[in-house]
């Protein structure tokens, strides 16, 4: 009579699979399509916005200090993101109510200028459109998903960070805040 095989111990394979794993996260890290940045996670309520000049949708460049002493309601979009499409009217809505006493500024984070442009047309957006088609204003505010919207008070101090779709009403809420009511 042969004797049959004893079974491998389950813990023999633990440290292959361990390898394996890690190896999956390493190479999944390389493909990534956020913006690598240093440090930790990126400017927070209570702290300077960091400024920055960037190229508008129709034309010319603007800076972020040029608004400096007033509100700044500041937006990063990409035309592919289905939670940017869904916020980007209630946007419109709002600058149109408040264009007199705050300034808003969509930033098209790693995007066409073509396909950023469609986006504006299609949601009929007013305010400017602003293009980071380097990835590097969404660098320094450490976007790492979309949609992502700083409100930056007078002082150019950062008074809240929004992830994710804000819906209107929220919004609503958030410039009253800005603007201390």
């Amino acid at each position: 009579m042969t004797p049959s095989p004893s079974p491998r111990p389950a813990g023999r394979w633990l440290p292959f699979l361990l390898v394996i794993v890690l190896a999956v996260l390493a190479v999944g890290g390389l493909f990534w399509r956020g913006t690598p940045t240093e440090g930790g996670a990126g400017p927070e309520q209570g702290q300077i916005a960091p400024d920055f000049s960037a190229r508008k949708l129709d034309g010319g460049t603007v800076r972020l200090s040029d608004f400096r002493g007033r509100p700044v309601v500041l937006n990063f979009f990409a035309s592919w993101c289905d939670p940017c499409k869904a916020e980007a009217p209630g946007f419109q809505a709002l600058y149109e109510q408040n264009k007199d006493r705050v300034t808003f500024l969509s930033v098209s984070f790693h995007d066409t200028t073509a396909a950023a442009r469609a986006f504006a047309a299609d949601y009929g957006l007013t305010f400017p459109v602003l293009l980071d088609d380097t990835g590097a204003i969404g660098a320094a505010y450490r976007v790492r998903s979309l949609p992502t919207t700083f409100f930056i008070r007078p002082d150019g101090v950062i008074q809240y960070k929004a992830r994710g779709a804000m819906t209107q009403e929220f919004l609503a809420l958030e410039i009253e805040a800005l603007l201390g009511k």
